[in-house]
């Protein structure tokens, strides 16, 4: 990390002309020699320029260092057990979990708090999932997916919606899931109360067959289970 004494000696050379036109002679020798003088040019010096390079890394030297669950989300978006469709949204998101990390940190607890059966990453993910949502304005404006693999070998896949929409391709193919679930369940009570025989609804299968083809083809392309 640039040291303090670095900075203090850039942040002297990077005073305007008109400041350093106003010191005394001696600081510059001949007072014709001074910045601003007729016929002395007061364009950036090589020394200015290094000192801009300087400050730069410095700052970018200064990002806040996570701790706690934050610090473990960082490292859990960078591991193979996590996967982002568009890769603008990870660096957005990781600029949120660490300059957002105290709210992480909380929100975290409130779900461990919820639940005492999820795993480590699976509460991470879903604090993740919360933070993005939150601070949806900070990532791309189009739909993506998140998605994790968790401790006990299980995996899950969030679809973000695009900015302005309501749905994503997994609400609609969930919400057709349960639609042909919540179907049978009423052919089968219908089956009980009659005696009837049960038949199952067609589009329970045709539902089911498009929710796990979604899910398949992004385990395959998160590279979470190997091609066919």
């Amino acid at each position: 990390m640039t040291s303090l004494s670095a900075l203090s000696t850039a942040a002297s050379l990077l005073a305007p002309p008109s400041r350093l036109a106003a010191q005394p002679a001696s600081v510059f020798g001949d007072a014709a020699a001074r910045p601003g003088a007729p016929g002395v040019s007061v364009q950036p010096s090589a020394a200015r320029t290094l000192a801009l390079s300087t400050i730069s890394g410095a700052l970018l030297d200064m990002k806040p260092e996570p701790t706690g669950a934050a610090k473990e989300a960082l490292e859990f978006i960078d591991s193979d057990d996590f996967a982002i469709s568009d890769p603008a949204a990870k660096l957005a998101l990781a600029d949120a979990i660490r300059y957002g990390a105290d709210a992480f940190n909380r929100r975290f607890a409130v779900e461990q708090a919820l639940d005492d059966k999820a795993t480590y990453k699976q509460f991470l993910m879903r604090t993740i999932t919360h933070t993005v949502v939150k601070n949806r304005e900070l990532f791309p404006p189009g739909e993506f997916v998140m998605g994790g693999r968790f401790e006990d070998g299980s995996f899950g896949f969030v679809s973000i919606a695009a900015i302005g929409a309501k749905e994503t391709e997994q609400s609609r193919l969930t919400a057709a899931l349960d639609a042909a679930k919540a179907k049978k369940n009423a052919a089968l009570a219908e089956s009980t109360a009659t005696g009837a025989p049960y038949v199952e609804p067609p589009e329970l299968a045709e539902a089911q067959a498009a929710f796990d083809a979604w899910q398949e083809s992004w385990l395959v392309a998160f590279k979470f289970k190997p091609a066919a």
